[in-house]
């Protein structure tokens, strides 16, 4: 786990605690694949066991299941000056007393099986590193998870229309058209196809009319508010 603030998000190798089988795409690969590997941040210490367990002998299952084991960056120290006294820590096969018991007290630490694959959170724990000459390996904290996303903010609600343009277009819309067709009628005469076919045109023409006359009533009526408001301001004593 790395320190907070630190900007280094690779990790070295530092431990090869145990290993089973080869790993999938060596010739030598059979199905199973074990491998518990500690890493280290180069830069704050923080340290993380990852624990491999590979099984592609079914399909329906994550082949890849891990579980992270996470050290404070005060166990990644720890485990320098461990590693640093065995002869050679990326041996999986080594035997000697801090192998050992890391080895053993990494296989006893607590695991859960893969549902999904996206599921990481569930599979990441804290763990520290007991003192003396068989240094172990002990739960501290179990599948702590990853901060939640943030909700998505609520979708605006619609914006409903105010009663004094309802009432205009209900008003203004029929009242143009009926003049329209009044002044047709009135002026022009052409046979009753034709008139068939203004009438028609007249339905959307006039609604584009209204709609013109009710933007050019708003944009007065805004203009002449900022005016009457800005006069209010300028008269109050200050």
């Amino acid at each position: 786990m790395h320190a907070p603030g630190c900007d280094k998000p690779a990790l070295t190798q530092l431990f090869w605690l145990s290993k089973s089988g080869e790993p999938p795409g060596d010739p030598g690969h059979n199905i199973a694949y074990d491998s518990d590997t500690i890493e280290i941040c180069p830069s704050c210490n923080g340290a993380t066991l990852e624990a491999l367990r590979h099984d592609c002998f079914d399909f329906e299952e994550v082949h890849d299941q891990y579980e992270w084991y996470e050290f404070e960056p005060e166990d990644g120290l720890r485990l320098r000056a461990i590693a640093g006294g065995c002869g050679q820590p990326l041996n999986p096969f080594c035997n000697c007393a801090a192998h050992t018991s890391l080895r053993t007290s990494a296989q006893r630490l607590p695991r859960t099986s893969w549902d999904t694959i996206f599921e990481p959170s569930h599979h990441r724990h804290i763990v520290s590193i007991t003192k003396g000459d068989r240094p172990a390996l002990t739960l501290k904290q179990q599948a702590f998870e990853a901060p939640a996303p943030a909700e998505p903010p609520a979708p605006d609600k619609p914006k409903t229309a105010d009663t004094a343009t309802v009432v205009f277009i209900f008003i203004a819309w029929p009242a143009a058209m009926a003049l329209s067709i009044y002044a047709w009628n009135r002026w022009v005469s052409l046979p009753l196809i034709v008139d068939a076919f203004a009438f028609l045109l007249a339905v959307p023409a006039t609604f584009v009319v209204t709609g013109v006359l009710l933007a050019a009533a708003k944009v007065v009526f805004a203009r002449d508010r900022r005016s009457t408001s800005s006069a209010s301001d300028q008269s109050q004593p200050r």
